[in-house]
């Protein structure tokens, strides 16, 4: 299993691809830095771990362009918030770049860097079930509350007068085709949404007109397929513009747009991510480890681990990004000494 990702550089002319198993989980943590600090650390990851090849399955997927001076990235396991506050952070970090988000995943980044993704865009599409689990009233009264009380991930709307909430248990609505409408249950019927969701899709059955959006979810060549499982459906693609469908839905549903609202989360994965790999701190951290020191040992001989640990991060760098995330003056942290989520920070930085 794992979450894949590729990370790729563009340096006069060459490109230069790695690949991760689990690395779409730290895509954001690792390129919010700036380009000096990202060529340090892929400098590193390519030499630890080269591939010549784009995984197709890739969940997460990182480009530098030095030629061109573009930053691509996705990662489908961030929140909108999340998102909003990274790409709040890069405008800031990479002066005078263009930073692009893939919405089409990895695809994107093999067009950019003259690959070949008509295998990818060209895969032949056959209509899916949009519940793909159980329903939530067949799972056990504790495990249905939890599930109900979390936000949808999909939000798809139909004309002006109705919207349907999608959770955990739900594919994306434009995999299912035109059968879409009739397999909505009821019970998803919606009016207002608490937080920003991943996606949406709206439906316009008088004109066959279908719009779709993504913050995170990759939409995998959704434009190449889609006459194929959409017949005589017309698409409109709106990237990760959510208000496109609020305002065709005249009021039917409403949710929060994603302002950069997830900024202390984001500084706290950046924390998680690179405090222990401080160059200044690092043998002292690896001394204070000591009950894991046999685990610390192995990840050493994991090129995950050492990547980071080639990198040599420094506090004032590790600072200086937290304060351009946050906004406000935020002293870099001696690991394992900050406010963390309630897991054990050796478990996450030896996972890779």
């Amino acid at each position: 299993m794992g979450s894949p990702a590729n990370f790729v550089t563009i340096r006069d002319g060459k490109v230069t691809v790695a690949y991760s198993r689990n690395g779409a989980l730290e895509i954001l943590e690792i390129s919010v830095f700036g380009p000096e600090f990202v060529t340090r650390f892929l400098d590193a990851w390519q030499r630890l771990g080269p591939t010549d090849e784009f995984d197709d399955d890739a969940e997460g997927g990182l480009l530098v362009d030095f030629d061109r001076r573009v930053l691509m990235m996705f990662s489908a396991h961030r929140g909108t918030h999340l998102r909003a506050a990274y790409l709040d952070a890069v405008t800031r970090t990479w002066p005078g770049w263009q930073v692009r988000w893939a919405y089409d995943g990895i695809a994107d980044l093999m067009d950019h860097a003259g690959a070949d993704s008509s295998h990818l865009r060209g895969k032949p599409a056959e209509p899916a079930a949009l519940y793909w689990r159980e329903r939530t009233e067949q799972l056990p009264p504790h495990l249905r509350d939890r599930i109900e009380q979390m936000p949808p991930r999909y939000v798809v709307t139909i004309g002006d007068t109705q919207a349907y909430g999608l959770g955990w248990n739900a594919v994306a609505p434009w995999r299912v085709g035109p059968g879409l409408i009739e397999q909505l249950d009821p019970a998803d019927r919606i009016t207002t949404a608490e937080t920003m969701p991943e996606a949406g899709m709206h439906l316009d059955p008088s004109t066959r007109t279908a719009g779709v959006w993504s913050a995170v979810q990759p939409l995998h060549g959704l434009a190449g397929y889609w006459p194929r499982l959409w017949p005589g459906w017309t698409l409109l693609l709106w990237d990760d513009r959510s208000g496109e469908q609020l305002q065709r839905c005249a009021g039917s549903v409403t949710f929060p747009a994603a302002e950069p609202l997830g900024r202390a989360r984001l500084a706290e994965s950046v924390m998680m991510t690179w405090s222990f790999f401080v160059a200044e701190d690092f043998r002292r951290n690896c001394r204070r480890a000591y009950i894991f020191r046999k685990l610390v040992e192995a990840a050493r001989e994991n090129g995950w681990f050492r990547a980071r640990e080639q990198t040599r991060i420094t506090r004032q760098e590790l600072s200086t990004a937290l304060e351009t995330i946050t906004g406000s003056p935020w002293p870099a942290p001696r690991w394992p000494h900050f406010k963390e989520p309630r897991r054990s920070g050796i478990s996450r930085l030896l996972r890779r």
